[in-house]
């Protein structure tokens, strides 16, 4: 039988919809469905359940994940005593199950960690957490003590007890996922190279605004301009100068938005002392000059201030909106 397993962006919200334990009985043998995912784990086995036309046999420690509207029943009554907890949650970004038939899961590039260290890149599909369909952890124990901390929090609801079950069930699901990749993957630590990148990054976000020579971040970082060139590219998938000339821009654009600073104060508030230069490398990344990026964007503020207008809003001061003078040579 084929494992099946599932990807979920760390950016997703969850929502613990209901959650409790369950002694099996006869009443387990009815067809059960929902609009949520369900996550099973088994606390004393066996477990006889069918999925839509799968059986299966599911032992103490042993967890099961439930997509929304699948049907599932009890097909056998087990001899013993046999409990699980069940948890139903929501989230914003369905999870998505993986082909694993041409690619084993090994295979898979779970962590995505360069991206999501870039100011000027905004990358929600990185980070994904690794859900098994059907998987026995190795801490079962202690997951299985955090279920009962979620389940006492539903039954005795005290302040934000919906956050709480959030959290507790987020660390379900991060053990889970962290003991899956431990089990499959040979190695889960980063290159040197990427310590190296995070130290060159952190600079270049704190000094950005300033002359960062070659010199000056050799100097810094104790390795040559050439390498550390080469380790940015690898991580970041850009140069040097052009993630410093986004940070540069990205942070003009916020001016030019919410101030009415003179565009050269602005070229030189950033680091960039021709203000030529600026209006060249500001059009280069976003299109246009930045004193019609500014122009636009007060036209935008009219738009908004005739409609409020019309609603009966009292309109802000001419200030507000005018430019500063020398603004509109570049």
């Amino acid at each position: 039988m084929m494992l099946k397993y599932y990807t979920l962006s760390r950016l997703s919200a969850i929502d613990v919809k209901w959650t409790n334990s369950f002694r099996v009985n006869e009443l387990f043998n009815a067809h059960h469905y929902n609009p949520y995912y369900q996550l099973i784990m088994v606390s004393e086995g066996p477990i006889y359940i069918q999925v839509e036309d799968e059986k299966f046999i599911l032992e103490a420690g042993e967890t099961f994940l439930l997509n929304p509207w699948e049907r599932h029943w009890g097909w056998k009554i087990p001899e013993g005593p046999s409990t699980f907890y069940w948890v139903q949650f929501s989230s914003t970004s369905p999870l998505t199950e993986l082909n694993t038939q041409t690619k084993p899961i090994s295979d898979y590039k779970i962590l995505h960690a360069e991206k999501n260290e870039l100011r000027t890149v905004e990358n929600k599909d990185s980070d994904q957490l690794l859900i098994p369909r059907r998987f026995k952890p190795n801490p079962r124990y202690k997951l299985l003590g955090i279920f009962e901390e979620l389940v006492n929090e539903l039954k005795k609801p005290i302040g934000y007890f919906k956050f709480r079950m959030t959290t507790h069930f987020c660390k379900i699901l991060e053990i889970i996922s962290t003991d899956l990749l431990e089990q499959h993957f040979k190695d889960l630590t980063l290159p040197t190279s990427y310590h190296i990148y995070r130290q060159l990054l952190n600079f270049i976000h704190d000094f950005y605004q300033t002359d960062l020579t070659k010199e000056v971040i050799e100097k810094r970082l104790s390795r040559s301009y050439e390498y550390l060139s080469q380790v940015f590219k690898k991580h970041s998938g850009m140069t040097i100068t052009h993630y410093i000339h986004q940070l540069q821009i990205q942070r003009a654009k916020h001016l030019l938005d919410e101030s009415q600073i003179p565009i050269q104060e602005i070229a030189k508030e950033i680091g960039i002392a021709d203000p030529f230069y600026f209006s060249k490398i500001f059009k280069k990344l976003v299109g246009i000059p930045p004193s019609t990026y500014r122009e636009n964007r007060l036209s935008e503020g009219r738009t908004f201030l005739g409609e409020d207008m019309q609603k009966g809003l009292t309109p802000p001061r001419e200030s507000e909106y005018r430019i500063a003078p020398g603004s509109t040579l570049l």
